[in-house]
């Protein structure tokens, strides 16, 4: 028996050696990545626009950036960079959503990202992205509707802050890979305050036509009311009371 358990042993030592081997191979025939973080932040003010302003920032893997500087003599590149650019929103039924994914690049094992900003002069960066594995990977969403009904995919983690009437919402993602999702409903009283201000927004004219408009309704609803009874007797006598007394 004490055979047979050693024997056993040193049959799985032997495998737990060559599988970690074979890891540490397959590792090193791995490119390291170029993004080993990334924070997006969505300004949501604009969202009924149909677009919005995103900023993300993301940070370069230290060692993919000693050897770019090795590569590229004479310049001098930030170890953290950020992007600005516009994403569309979507809207159906009242439902907002945002949908993109990091960097604008579906290929996130090379992502092409142009930097202008960061560096000596404008350069192209080419390489892979950290996919579950970056040390950050965050969204937070600013200037939401107080009390905004959020819902987020591919997302762990929540923190809700409210600062002058507004929401600001930040969640980690769980793989980059996914790219970011999320939808929300507005809150009801923003309704109102959305027809309000389209009313203020179409200037002198535009107000004095819908307020007119709004008395002139008005005023036929009430004359309707009080006619009515009026309407009904007089059809009653001229067709009705007439038909009777035909058959009579």
């Amino acid at each position: 028996m004490l055979k047979f358990w050693t024997f056993k042993n040193i049959v799985v030592t032997l495998f737990c050696i060559g599988f970690c081997t074979f890891m540490l191979l397959v590792r090193a025939d791995q490119p390291p990545v170029m993004i080993d973080g990334y924070h997006v932040t969505i300004n949501a003010e604009t969202y009924l626009s149909g677009k919005v302003t995103i900023t993300e920032t993301f940070t370069l893997d230290r060692g993919w950036l000693e050897t770019w500087r090795v590569d590229h003599p004479g310049m001098n590149l930030d170890g953290t960079l950020e992007l600005k650019r516009s994403v569309p929103v979507t809207s159906s039924s009242g439902v907002y959503e945002i949908t993109f994914i990091p960097l604008g690049d579906e290929n996130i094992d090379d992502v092409v990202i142009r930097v202008t900003e960061g560096v000596t002069s404008p350069v192209t960066l080419e390489g892979p992205m950290c996919d579950y594995d970056c040390t950050l990977k965050e969204v937070q969403v600013i200037n939401l509707p107080a009390d905004t009904n959020l819902q987020r995919k591919n997302a762990t983690g929540a923190v809700t802050s409210t600062y002058n009437g507004k929401d600001s919402i930040t969640w980690s993602l769980m793989n980059l890979r996914e790219g970011i999702a999320f939808n929300f409903i507005q809150p009801a009283a923003l309704g109102i305050k959305q027809i309000y201000q389209a009313i203020w927004d179409k200037g002198f004219v535009g107000q004095m036509s819908l307020i007119l408009g709004a008395v002139v309704t008005f005023l036929a609803g009430v004359i309707a009311t009080i006619l009515r009874p009026r309407i009904v007797s007089w059809v009653d006598q001229r067709i009705f009371g007439k038909a009777k007394a035909t058959t009579a």
